[in-house]
């Protein structure tokens, strides 16, 4: 049998195609090629063999069209490569106009023909065209640092702190066809499916807990991609998430057991939902929580591997009818499955912390965390209604259902599951915040060896009687503040600490009641009447405190005796229930008095409230302060300005609202409707660009809503910051400052106003951030002012003197995430009590709690009463300081030198003149001033103060 072997190059089809004749040896004419190939005069029993390559490597890939396809008893065959040695492809299986090509893993990119028959009769004709194939190209680390483990087939990095990972990547390349080569290719790295970074260096600070899987996709020149994954993980500290009840700072009677719980969530459940109502009557609460993070028809195989929980409050747990949990599919039932978590029974017991009375305007109150859980894992053995008659409001934690929840055994894993709740009576309702269904670990599909799972647990603190891991028991023996430590322990050694905190107070009497605006002038709270937030009862002897929250309420916590209780009120009060603004009571042991109610007729009044906050001035950083406004009166105000000015080398970087006017010394913003009661918060940033230590910032605001108000005094506010050369971003300052370490003043100087800074310089946002600070003796409780903060929050005052500020939901970001948005601060004003006296010495400090952190401790502000202040050296302050501003009866001028003074009023008319370092004006009228003072130098200074 005689044989023809050919090679066919095919050189550039986009730029034509060459003449090419194909001849045997005999000269006949057997293909030819103008971008085609036929099959021309043949001798019958030759076999015929071409091989058809591409010499572009960006068309690198034969492929072959057929014009005609006429075996006869020939045998036409094609092999994908560029010899018959190479894979068949098939053999006459070629219609007219199908398409032939070489394969993708044919690195040669040829195709190689054979033709045989034995008999004239065939025509066969192609049109040969050719096509882009990728090469392979492999993804691979060549650097890790710091060292992974190799652990079952995957890289590990296991670190339970803040960790910073570099690698270096790297790629094999194919190289057959084209040219590959990690110059010319594009590296891109995925975190978590995220990409993150490009180039062949990758390095990411982890500070958040979880696992996280890094990837690499290396892309050539072509576009032609990795696919492989390089199997990388990074597992830093737990990765699921840890609930507490009951909440922090509450507070409890000596004798009472503080129940502490742990609720330990397991990653990858869905998201809990906003607090929806449970409706009376017919109406019946539905949610559906969709699972698909489990294999394919995975089901339950074992009950303990279940169990169902929900954050929700309700003031009468026999209302509820009931709680049942449906999941998608059981394949043992061929349908869903409903198991009865609780039957309605209990009685009036609560559950959380409900609003009671809110029938016609319902209202959410605190949810609290209950589970239903089978027996081996119950905190009681028993279900919540069975347990409810212990119990006036059921604690927090895992009970057994009503129905056993074996049923669910058999059901699907993915898919709706179904919670229903039934409230059968009317009055009494509630809300569920959120729910969910937690499954073991073992049943996600997550390697056993990435799951930074739960191992074990336990509560540390004072009095802790009881102790079972996630649940304990402490039994204070006397008054205090206690904290309480969580720990956790994962899978992979790392330890997470949660501290919480709570009050203990001896004294078992407790009495109650609202504070509002009583616009119908009936001292009865009723429609059209409001609430008054913020506002501080006193009670005598002691003196006790409590202030009311945002719905008015106040409680206070007392021992058994005769009290005097009372409205610390304001000069446009008008406080005629009780008449006097006066209740005098007698508590018994353990008694309760409730509805001791204050009502203000005041008449409706125009005024507007501005107080500017500033945190320390430290040279070269940002400065942060900003204002508040707060609507006094009881109408909306539809329009009102604020200007705010400042030095002229404090150059503006950022507002929280945009200003309306920017000038290189103010800025202005006109804003609309402030509603009774509103705050308005508003945060700026200024870069100082000139001053250096020692210099002193001054700014001041207005607020002005074009209308004469009842009380312009509170219309304006400065502030005075030195600049420093460095200070701890935790931070609390008082002013007056004083002289010298004891903060030596005079007993005139009888306000002050401290100041709370704080910063989240951890590695993870703050939802919450509380402030307690304990107020000294020698302070006058009753003249506490909250002031201006960079964040909306709530304070209260409670017993002798425990002042605390909630900024509830702040969000705070961590400093190397956004370092300007990092900061917050708050400040107030008292005022010295009228008994304190040479000798005295005020000192305060702040605890700042960041979510369940342990707490930061400030410094301890210091300031001590004497009789006369010493003189300061020349050049010891730099500039001169006007203080206390406002102020009563007298202004003092640091440093002490002779001085010169001439006081104006605003339209520039001398009201005073003299000498020395003690102002005189007790003889003004309260207003706004202004005060020239000269050094013996010649220097000059003029300040604007505020005369009570």
């Amino acid at each position: 049998m005689k044989k023809i072997t050919l090679l066919f190059l095919v050189f550039s089809f986009l730029q034509g195609i060459s003449q090419y004749t194909l001849t045997d040896n005999t000269g006949q004419n057997i293909f030819t090629s103008t971008g085609t190939i036929e099959l021309g005069s043949y001798t019958p029993g030759m076999v015929y063999t071409v091989t058809i390559c591409s010499e572009d490597p960006l068309c690198s890939h034969i492929s072959l069209t057929f014009t005609s396809a006429t075996y006869a008893s020939g045998n036409f065959c094609i092999y994908d490569g560029n010899t018959t040695s190479a894979a068949l492809i098939n053999c006459n299986g070629w219609g007219m106009g199908e398409t032939v090509s070489a394969y993708a893993s044919n690195t040669s990119g040829c195709l190689t023909l054979m033709f045989a028959s034995p008999a004239a009769g065939s025509v066969i004709s192609a049109e040969i065209g050719c096509g882009f194939e990728c090469q392979s190209v492999l993804a691979q680390l060549s650097i890790y640092e710091p060292v992974f483990e190799f652990i079952s087939g995957e890289w590990q990095l296991n670190s339970c702190e803040d960790v910073m990972v570099n690698l270096t990547g790297q790629a094999v390349y194919q190289n057959t066809t084209y040219l590959q080569d990690d110059a010319t290719s594009t590296y891109t790295w995925f975190v978590n499916g995220e990409e993150t970074a490009t180039g062949q260096e990758f390095s990411h600070l982890f500070n958040e807990n979880g696992t996280f899987s890094v990837n690499l996709v290396v892309t050539d020149a072509q576009g032609c991609s990795s696919t492989n994954s390089i199997n990388t993980y990074v597992i830093h500290g737990f990765a699921g998430e840890v609930s507490f009840s009951p909440p922090d700072f509450t507070t409890y009677q000596l004798g009472d057991t503080i129940d502490l719980n742990a609720y330990v969530h397991y990653p990858g459940l869905t998201d809990c939902e906003n607090g929806e109502l449970i409706p009376d009557g017919t109406d019946i609460y539905s949610d559906t929580l969709t699972y698909n993070c489990f294999s394919p028809g995975q089901i339950l195989e074992d009950i303990e591997d279940i169990r169902i929980c929900a954050n929700m409050e309700h003031s009468f747990i026999g209302d509820l009818s009931p709680i049942m949990i449906t999941c998608p599919y059981n394949v043992i039932t061929e349908g869903p499955v409903s198991v009865i978590l609780e039957y309605q029974h209990g009685g009036g017991t609560y559950l959380g912390e409900p609003v009671e009375g809110d029938e016609s305007n319902p209202t959410p109150g605190i949810g609290w965390d209950y589970c239903w859980t089978n027996p081996a894992d119950a905190d009681y053995l028993m279900d919540m209604g069975d347990a409810a008659g212990s119990w006036a409001t059921l604690p927090s934690g895992s009970y057994i259902s009503s129905e056993p929840l074996d049923p669910l055994v058999g059901c699907e894993l993915n898919g709706d599951w179904v919670l229903t709740v039934a409230d059968n009576w009317a009055i009494d309702n509630g809300y569920i915040f959120c729910w969910n269904v937690e499954f073991s670990y073992d049943l996600y599909e997550i390697p056993s060896s990435l799951v930074t799972h739960y191992v074990s647990s336990n509560w540390t603190g004072e009095n802790i009687v009881n102790s079972q891991e996630t649940f304990a028991q402490s039994l204070p023996t006397q008054e205090g503040t206690y904290t309480y430590l969580y720990s956790l322990l994962d899978g992979t050694g790392c330890v997470s600490e949660y501290y919480h905190t709570y009050h203990v107070v001896d004294r078992p009497s407790v009495i109650s009641g609202k504070v509002y605006q009583d616009l119908n002038t009936n001292c009865v709270f009723d429609a059209g009447d409001y609430a008054l937030d913020g506002r501080l009862i006193e009670i005598l002897p002691g003196p006790y405190y409590a202030v009311t929250d945002i719905e008015g309420n106040y409680i206070a916590y007392m021992n058994d005796g005769n009290y005097s209780v009372s409205l610390v009120d304001y000069p446009t009060d008008e406080i005629e229930c009780p008449s006097g603004n006066l209740y005098n009571i007698n508590l018994s042991l353990s008694d309760s008095l409730e509805n001791l109610d204050f009502g203000n007729q005041a008449p409706i009044i125009n005024d507007l409230e501005i107080d500017l906050f500033a945190s320390s001035a430290i040279h070269s950083q940002p400065f942060h302060m900003g204002f508040i406004v707060k609507n006094n009166s009881d109408v909306n105000i539809p329009n009102y300005s604020v200007h705010l000015y400042f030095e002229e080398w404090q150059n503006y970087f950022y507002s929280s609202l945009p200003p309306s006017e920017l000038s290189d010394t103010s800025l202005k913003w006109d804003l609309e409707n402030i509603e009774p009661g509103e705050i308005k918060i508003v945060n700026v940033t200024f870069l100082i660009s000139e001053g250096s230590v020692d210099e002193l910032l001054f700014s001041n605001a207005d607020v002005s809503m074009g209308v004469l108000e009842e009380n312009m005094e509170n219309n304006y506010d400065e502030i005075q910051r030195l600049i420093m050369a460095s200070a701890d971003p935790n931070h609390k300052m008082v002013t007056p400052m004083g002289q010298g370490e004891s903060g030596n003043i005079l007993e005139t100087d009888s306000l002050f106003t401290y100041t709370i800074q704080f910063q989240n310089t951890g590695t993870d946002v703050a939802y919450n951030v509380v402030i307690l600070d304990t107020i000294s003796e020698f302070l006058d409780i009753s003249t506490f002012q909250p002031l201006g903060a960079s964040h909306n929050y709530t304070w209260d005052i409670s017993g002798t003197g425990l002042l605390k500020f909630t900024f509830a939901d702040i969000m705070l970001p961590d400093s190397v995430t956004n370092e300007p948005e990092s900061h917050g601060l708050v400040s107030y004003s008292i005022r010295l009590k009228d008994e304190a006296t040479i000798g005295d010495v005020i000192e305060n400090t702040a605890h700042i709690y960041f979510d369940f952190n342990e707490p930061v401790v400030t410094n301890t502000t210091v300031n001590t009463i004497v009789d006369s202040l010493v003189t300061i050296g020349e050049g010891e302050l730099p500039k001169m300081i006007v203080y206390p501003n406002p102020t009563e009866n007298y202004l003092n001028i640091l440093p002490e030198e002779n001085y010169s003074f001439t006081i104006f009023n605003l339209l520039g008319e001398v009201l005073s003149q003299g000498t020395g370092t003690k102002v005189d004006v007790s003889f003004l009228n309260e207003g706004i001033y202004m005060l020239r003072i000269c050094d013996e130098k010649g220097q000059e200074m003029v300040v604007k103060f505020v005369k009570r």
